[in-house]
């Protein structure tokens, strides 16, 4: 242990020495503390989360009454949640007819149940009680729209709200600390710095406009940060209940009946065409800060506004392309100068959306695969919100399908690389070995997001440095949430 110790020490201070800036510098700092505020959580997430859901009464209840129903049950969704849906204590002595799901599976049974696509489900079965397991309100608003176009006389038990609420509530347990750091990272930005001001500096009443489900993030931030939320009040479209976080939760109708004048905050883009067709019919909204267009726009900038463009021929490696995004976003910075670009995309469908955008891109070439230090197969865990990832071979039992893999080393070769990008869900380290000649031989630019995993703050840096000890290291922060984190290295 305390060899490890000294070991870490040794590699925070080094990776310190390299820092560029004072911003990085901020950055650095915070994100270590967050990594040493999140030990109470246990290493595993998804165990974390399981232990949590198992002692839960609102579970305890929702499956008393699955199991006073008649007729045959299925599970919507055969991810994670599912599968813990299956596998859980509450569920012993129900009998599941099987899966549901819209998505190819790489098996025709999980945990020894049958997978059935939906059309197949509906032709087979007529009437059901169908148990809605995944986390996604707009996957599950989609659903209970489809059953309800095919088999309206399906029984439909929301199962995924009340994970989603079980889970949120786990991750907020984190001490108090840690969202200080995160309040400390989006001061980082200028953009974000200036948003917090506004809403804790402001010198008009303001309201945030939620969803109770996805709750209160930018709330929650300036709550640790400064020890008040800065709300007088909570507005929502469809009010189930009249607080939130001791704050009133009012309709937009009755707000113009407590307030002259509001400003309102909306944290979800989604919302924001409900807001304005709500606030059109009154005046009492004096200004709508949508705090997702600063985060579209934070997203717009990252891997490519910390480089300037050195007007030479550049080849692009995009690890996670996911909508080619990023690839675009490149083109424009090197203004078309570029030999290649190397794109890589393992989720199929994210693929095909890639291969659409790729066909009016010169010398792109696209690869349906992640990125490792080796070549194969891997299993590959989705739908965790924001926490999709490769998974360990050793632990693939929660993979929901496996996904090739291959080392930039070998696809890449001896071409020469200029820039590397990695998003790829907390892989980077792997990938990162897996490029090992690209960047002791040839030292590319790199951008590599070092946020999916605690350490990573620490162990990508370092082994950056333990392979080119010239590189220069510098940070940057790119969300309103403790997400999109980026090192830069040259």
């Amino acid at each position: 242990m305390n060899e490890h110790l000294e070991r870490v020490s040794a590699d925070v201070q080094m990776i310190y020495s390299r820092i560029e800036d004072d911003t990085s510098r901020q950055i650095f700092e915070n994100r270590l503390m967050m990594a040493l505020t999140k030990n109470e959580r246990k290493n595993d997430e998804i165990e974390f989360l399981r232990e949590k859901r198992d002692k839960d009464k609102r579970l305890v209840s929702l499956f008393n009454e699955i199991k006073c129903l008649e007729g045959d049950i299925f599970i919507f969704g055969a991810g994670e949640c599912g599968r813990y849906i299956v596998n859980s204590k509450f569920m012993k002595g129900i009998p599941v007819r099987g899966f549901i799901d819209n998505r190819e599976w790489r098996e025709d049974t999980i945990h020894n149940l049958p997978v059935y696509q939906f059309e197949d489900a509906v032709i087979n079965c007529e009437k059901a009680n169908v148990i809605l397991s995944m986390q996604s309100y707009v996957s599950r608003r989609q659903i209970k729209e489809q059953i309800a176009q095919k088999r309206n006389s399906w029984n439909i038990i929301d199962a995924g709200e009340i994970l989603r609420q079980i889970d949120k509530e786990a991750l907020l347990e984190i001490g108090n600390p840690f969202y200080r750091y995160i309040y400390n990272l989006v001061d980082t930005s200028e953009s974000g710095s200036a948003v917090l001001d506004k809403i804790r500096n402001g010198s008009h009443l303001t309201a945030c406009w939620i969803t109770p489900e996805e709750g209160d993030n930018i709330g929650r931030l300036i709550k640790e940060k400064w020890g008040y939320y800065p709300w007088c009040c909570y507005l929502t479209a469809d009010k189930t209940q009249n607080e939130y976080n001791g704050i009133p939760i009012y309709t937009y109708e009755e707000a113009s009946a407590q307030y002259d004048q509001l400003d309102i905050v909306i944290e979800n883009g989604r919302l924001y065409d409900t807001v304005r067709e709500q606030v059109s019919s009154n005046g009492i909204v004096r200004e709508i800060i949508n705090l997702n267009d600063i985060t579209e726009m934070l997203y717009r900038k990252q891997y490519f506004d910390f480089f300037e463009y050195a007007d030479v021929k550049e080849t692009f490696i995009d690890g996670g392309a996911f909508d080619l995004c990023s690839t675009k976003e490149f083109i424009k910075w090197c203004r078309g100068n570029y030999a290649r670009v190397f794109a890589f995309e393992p989720e199929k469908s994210d693929y095909e959306f890639c291969k659409e955008k790729a066909e009016h891109l010169d010398n792109v070439s696209l690869f349906n695969c992640g990125l490792l230090d080796r070549q194969g197969k891997i299993g590959f865990t989705a739908g965790l919100s924001g926490a999709s990832r490769i998974e360990d071979q050793k632990r693939d039992f929660y993979a929901d399908y496996d996904i090739e893999v291959t080392d930039l080393d070998s696809v890449v070769k001896d071409e020469k690389v200029t820039f590397i990008k990695m998003d790829i869900e907390g892989a980077e380290e792997k990938a990162l070995l897996g490029a090992r000649h690209i960047i002791t031989e040839q030292k590319p630019k790199l951008a590599i997001c070092v946020y999916h995993k605690p350490e990573d703050i620490i162990e990508l840096p370092a082994l950056i440095l333990e392979m080119r000890p010239d590189y220069k290291i510098a940070f940057r922060h790119y969300s309103l949430r403790g997400t999109e984190t980026v090192m830069y290295a040259w």
